[in-house]
């Protein structure tokens, strides 16, 4: 890996590092175990939904601790705001695996709590791909937010009828084709097969063997 990848991500000591770690191995753990179907031979309903709510709650958790908010940060402490980011993006992925089947059955009838959680997912969010990937894709998402609420502003062709901020953040947090609908789908279960056995074949040494 090159050094300007290494320097992305924190380097860190004690029992912040040590939580670091739990987060990031339960990610490929928490894959295997949806995508070999233990939960059905184990007698257990888990929904596809609930399980990206957990590799959601993952994701985010594990980024504000690895990931600096820029290239001047200290890469060996984590500040206490990057702690909070770190707690409420569990919460708000946990929320979601926990209480999906309840979800469901009031879809159109969000209450305060889930409104509150799917504003913090969205920022959150944000806020990671700003991170992880840079400002291109966060201004295309707060593109898109923009013109799900105010479309019956927008001109000609592109005019269509906006949504009210609730039923917006409502939608995007909790319907199976907004967050937890295909892109998230296939990073946490294809892209995290892929790279989890691709991973296993290195350590074998079968990719160098495949390579040369």
């Amino acid at each position: 890996m090159a050094e300007a990848e290494l320097t992305k991500f924190r380097s860190l000591t004690g029992p912040v590092a040590l939580w670091e770690k739990c987060l990031l191995a339960a990610i490929p753990v928490s894959g295997l175990v949806f995508v070999s179907d233990a939960p059905f031979y184990l007698g257990l309903a888990i929904l596809r939904e609930q399980y990206l709510g957990l590799f959601l709650a993952l994701i985010l958790g594990g980024v504000f601790l690895s990931v600096p908010p820029s290239s001047r940060a200290d890469l060996h402490r984590v500040p206490w705001y990057d702690l909070l980011f770190s707690f409420l993006g569990l919460a708000v992925g946990l929320y979601a695996a926990i209480y999906f089947i309840e979800i469901m059955e009031r879809m159109g009838e969000p209450d305060a709590l889930r409104l509150l959680l799917g504003s913090v997912a969205v920022l959150l969010i944000l806020e990671a791909v700003r991170r992880t990937v840079g400002w291109i894709l966060v201004f295309v998402g707060v593109f898109f937010l923009i013109y799900g609420r105010y479309a019956d502003y927008f001109p000609g062709d592109f005019a269509a009828s906006g949504v009210p901020w609730d039923r917006l953040i409502n939608y995007i947090y909790t319907d199976v084709n907004s967050l937890f609908g295909l892109p998230l789908a296939v990073a946490a279960v294809i892209v995290l097969a892929y790279i989890f056995f691709g991973q296993i074949l290195f350590a074998i040494g079968a990719g160098k063997f495949l390579t040369d």
